[in-house]
């Protein structure tokens, strides 16, 4: 006697692809403050039993983002048709663009009591920076008689992320009573 029966064998893709990590990573901001998201799927290897793989990216690459310290999740994906598997790394913006401090020259008078003083905005020529100034400062605001004549005024310009730039303006100090004419 002889008999036979059919079997159906169903084969199943239960083993996920595998896809190698990316340490998490600063970019630099570009002049605008910006930073355009590059294509971070060549820095991972995707591997499988079963299938070929390709990685997507999410954000895609050409995502503009901006904001120093800006910390942006990137994915990154592979299927194998059945299976997927995704990693994450973070991408922190830093900003490391220093201010442009511009200063100018300037002439002050001493009042009566001799003394003249000036701010940092007195000096400042349309200092700027990529991402924002914070503060403008410098390091001599007042004058006496012991200054008359010429003097250097360093500014100080910070920007968002703390970077310091300094340019140097001179302050010539006059005293009116030498430009007094006497009758």
């Amino acid at each position: 006697q002889t008999s036979t029966c059919t079997t159906i064998i169903s084969v199943v893709d239960n083993i996920s692809p595998t896809i190698s990590t990316v340490a998490d990573r600063n970019e630099n901001l570009d002049t605008n403050c910006n930073f355009t998201i590059p294509d971070y799927t060549t820095l991972t290897t995707a591997n499988d039993n079963c299938a070929v793989l390709t990685v997507t990216q999410n954000p895609v690459a050409g995502t503009i983002i901006s904001g120093t310290g800006t910390v942006q999740t990137i994915t990154l994906s592979t299927t194998d048709g059945t299976n997927s598997t995704n990693i994450t790394f973070d991408v922190t913006l830093v900003d490391q663009v220093f201010a442009s401090a511009i200063c100018k020259d300037i002439s002050i008078q001493l009042n009566a009591a001799g003394n003249a003083s000036i701010t940092a905005a007195d000096i400042d020529n349309g200092s700027f920076d990529n991402c924002g100034i914070s503060s403008i400062s410098i390091n001599n605001s007042t004058f006496t008689c012991a200054d008359l004549g010429t003097n250097t005024v360093i500014l100080y310009v910070v920007d968002t992320s703390n970077n310091i730039s300094t340019c140097t303006s001179t302050v010539t100090v006059t005293d009116p009573a030498d430009n007094a004419s006497v009758s």
